[in-house]
């Protein structure tokens, strides 16, 4: 009831275009009539009726139409309250309008810098969809939160990502081959799904190569070796830091942030496509040694 009572009074229309305006005041004019009519024809049978000009006159006069002008007079305090809570549709509209306007400002200018700060890591290697990596980190700006706190979800999946990375990398010492295929494999899914979650496709390094075992695969970066998926994992982590640094009360993942300092060239170089793709072809016994050295660095890493 009440929200229809309020759906009366638009704030785009002029107060006497309202149709409760127009209905009200036709309702007491009518009122106001019909009384008069029937106190006047009632009074011309019962009393003897003549014209007074005089102030006696204008005085019974008055008496006699008391109430049906009582009646039209509620049109003043009706019309009064009326107008009131029209002017303050109007101003609630006006506040709405002037909100919207605010949150569309701020949402776009909360865009620009946002991409202005991507501007500065985007170079030859990569491609970063900016407007889409905003809506993603930061999904509340479009309700016109100028906010900088990053999304928890997108952290949630980047921490879940890099830590199921480096979990990997420690099973790269084992002495089956097979499962150092499976686990490179995994790694560069891993790779590809990170570039997706930062909007972003690695230009370099990039390979044609695609890596199978049984019934898993996935394109290879770099010359299809573990260099290249370092690089990869390098970069990656690069982008994820500089992205999570416009939040300035954010704190940078120990696992991300030391990504961004491994060497790619202590990769071992028998891990490549060459020897893992022929199943004939068995992976050098020095190559564990090196592996096993380039866990106990990256261990050495995160315990520092």
């Amino acid at each position: 009831m009440f929200d229809k009572l309020l759906d009366a009074f638009p704030a785009n229309q002029s107060f006497f275009q309202l149709a409760i305006v127009k209905k009200t005041c036709v309702c007491v004019i009518f009122l106001f009539i019909v009384l008069l009519l029937t106190i006047s024809i009632v009074s011309s049978f019962q009393y003897d009726l003549y014209l007074d000009f005089t102030y006696n006159g204008f005085n019974n006069l008055f008496l006699m139409f008391k109430f049906p002008l009582a009646i039209l007079a509620t049109l003043i305090p009706l019309l009064a309250l009326y107008a009131t809570n029209h002017r303050s549709e109007q101003t609630k509209k006006s506040i709405n309008l002037l909100s919207a306007q605010n949150d569309f400002t701020n949402y776009h200018r909360h865009i620009e810098l946002f991409e202005k700060h991507i501007e500065n890591i985007i170079n030859d290697d990569v491609i970063i969809r900016s407007r889409e990596l905003h809506h993603k980190v930061f999904p509340k700006s479009e309700s016109g939160i100028p906010t900088f706190t990053v999304d928890n979800s997108f952290e949630d999946v980047l921490d879940a990502n890099f830590g199921l990375i480096y979990s990997l990398i420690t099973q790269l010492s084992s002495t089956d081959k097979g499962q150092i295929v499976e686990v490179f494999i995994q790694i560069a899914q891993v790779l590809h799904n990170t570039e997706k979650e930062l909007c972003c496709r690695l230009i370099k390094p990039t390979t044609n190569l695609e890596l199978e075992f049984e019934r898993n695969s996935a394109n290879l970066y770099g010359d299809g070796d573990l260099k290249g998926a370092l690089l990869a994992l390098q970069k990656l982590a690069d982008i994820s830091v500089h992205i999570l640094s416009f939040s300035d009360t954010k704190q940078q993942n120990k696992i991300i942030s030391d990504f961004k300092e491994i060497d790619p060239s202590e990769a071992p170089p028998e891990f490549n496509y060459a020897n893992l793709s022929n199943s004939h072809k068995d992976i050098p016994c020095y190559f564990y040694e090196e592996a096993n050295n380039l866990i106990r660095k990256r261990s050495k890493k995160n315990t520092a």
